[in-house]
């Protein structure tokens, strides 16, 4: 995993992938507006070391995010809960974001085909909703991509997410998905 400092010092160890967030908060600031210079850079430069990028799918922009519930707080930092860390208000609208996204990313210069459909959403700094708000967000996103995949004709994989400790939730999450 890689989100902050010079990726290069990545280089002497030949990772064969680098994890890394797109941080759709960011990439995303507007409905309708997607600036993804900045993902597919990183991401070139991951390849141009050898390695595969992953990049996560996270951190709802704030245009499409439910507001955290009162007193909602960050277990880790003891701040108030961030609207990233929320599911969306509209999952159709989350599943074109994604769909849309992952065809840019897909068909860049990076050529990204590899995605996670969220980081650590058992930590209520990236995930402070509720688990059946994720279940439900994380299947748009499968949808969301496998739509990119259709329009693309690229074998495009979206992985589960990346947990700090074991959760009952990614058994929910398995469960899900094989049923969708």
């Amino acid at each position: 995993t890689w989100n902050g400092g010079d990726l290069e010092k990545l280089k002497p160890f030949v990772p064969p992938s680098v994890r890394f967030g797109a941080r759709l908060d960011q990439v995303s600031p507007q409905k309708g507006q997607i600036d993804l210079a900045e993902v597919i850079a990183k991401a070139k430069r991951i390849r141009d070391m050898g390695g595969e990028p992953v990049v996560t799918l996270s951190q709802m922009p704030e245009w499409l995010a439910r507001t955290p519930p009162p007193g909602c707080r960050e277990a880790r930092r003891d701040v108030a809960c961030s609207a990233s860390a929320m599911g969306p208000t509209d999952l159709g609208e989350w599943e074109s974001l994604v769909h849309d996204v992952v065809v840019q990313l897909a068909r860049s210069k990076a050529a990204i085909t590899q995605f996670e459909v969220w980081n650590e959403p058992n930590n209520t700094r990236s995930w402070a909703d509720t688990d059946r708000a994720f279940i439900d967000m994380a299947m748009a996103s499968h949808r969301g991509v496998a739509s990119a995949a259709t329009e693309t004709g690229l074998d495009l994989v979206l992985g589960g997410p990346a947990t700090g400790e074991v959760s009952d939730l990614i058994g929910d999450y398995a469960a899900a998905a094989q049923s969708q």
